[in-house]
C-alpha cells in the first residue's frame, strides 16, 4: 500500500493509537476475500487483538503464520499495514485473532479534508447579501452551503469572497458566526452551492466539527476500503 509512512505516529511507547472497536477490514495473501475485525487493544505490547464477528468467514479459516494486509478508516484517509496471524481463539461466543506488530503503517488520504453529509439550516451573510439555505457537509476544512436559486443572493458571491456562515453548530448552544472563504460557486436552475472554506475559525468550532465527523466515520463501518 503505497503513502507516508506514519508507523511512529500510530504506534508511540509500544501503544497503537486507536480505539478500541474501531473496524479493520483484512485480505490474507492466500486469499482474495476481505473480512472484518474489531480491535480490541494490545496483548503484553508485542501483538494486536482483534475481534472476529460471528459471520466470520473466510478469517477463521487462515492458519498461524498467515500474512494479512489490514487496513481501516480514520477522518478522512485509509490506513492500511501488513502483519502475521500469530494464533486464534475460539470459544462460543468469542472470537478473537492475534496479529504480530506492525513494522510501517502508510496514510492514503481519500481527500485533503474528509467530509460528511449532515443538514444544518443555516444562512451565508456577505456584504449587500444575505441568503438561507442549508449546510449539507461538513469536514475539518470547511462546509457546502445550498439554497434555492430563486433566493438570487449566492450569484453577487463569487470564488474568493470572504463571508459569514451563521447556523447551530453541532453539539455547541446557539448560533455561531463562522467566518469562510468561497472555495467554489455552482449554480444551475433549481439549486446554488457554494464551497466554504474555514477562515480563522475558533478552535472550539473547530473541536465541536472534528469531534462530529469523528462520530460519524465511526458509525460508517460499511465503507469500502
Amino acid at each position: 500500500m503505497a503513502g507516508e509512512n506514519l508507523t511512529h505516529g500510530l504506534i508511540a511507547h509500544g501503544r497503537l493509537a486507536l480505539e478500541p472497536g474501531l473496524p479493520l477490514m483484512l485480505r490474507a495473501d492466500e486469499s482474495a476475500e476481505q473480512f472484518r475485525a474489531y480491535f480490541v487493544g494490545l496483548h503484553e505490547e508485542n501483538c494486536l487483538v482483534l475481534r472476529l464477528p460471528p459471520n466470520v468467514g473466510v478469517g477463521w479459516q487462515l492458519g498461524d503464520g498467515s500474512l494479512v494486509t489490514a487496513k481501516f478508516l480514520n477522518l478522512g484517509a485509509v490506513y492500511g499495514f501488513r502483519s502475521e496471524i500469530l494464533g486464534k481463539y475460539f470459544k462460543a461466543p468469542l472470537r478473537f485473532l492475534f496479529l504480530s506488530m506492525p513494522l510501517h503503517v502508510e496514510k492514503v488520504e481519500i481527500r485533503k479534508h474528509f467530509r460528511v453529509s449532515c443538514i444544518l439550516p443555516a444562512t451565508v451573510e456577505a456584504p449587500g447579501a444575505s441568503t438561507q439555505g442549508m449546510v449539507t457537509d461538513v469536514g475539518l476544512g470547511g462546509m457546502r452551503f445550498e439554497c434555492h436559486t430563486r433566493e438570487k443572493a449566492p450569484s453577487d458571491i463569487k470564488e474568493g469572497d470572504r463571508v459569514t456562515l451563521r447556523c447551530l453548530m453541532l453539539g455547541m448552544a446557539g448560533v455561531q458566526e463562522i467566518p469562510c472563504l468561497v472555495r467554489g460557486v455552482r449554480q444551475d436552475s433549481t439549486r446554488s452551492s457554494l464551497g466554504l472554506g474555514f477562515d480563522d475559525l475558533a478552535p472550539e468550532i473547530l473541536e465541536a466539527v472534528r469531534g462530529y465527523v469523528n462520530r460519524v466515520v465511526r458509525l460508517t463501518e460499511d465503507v469500502d476500503l
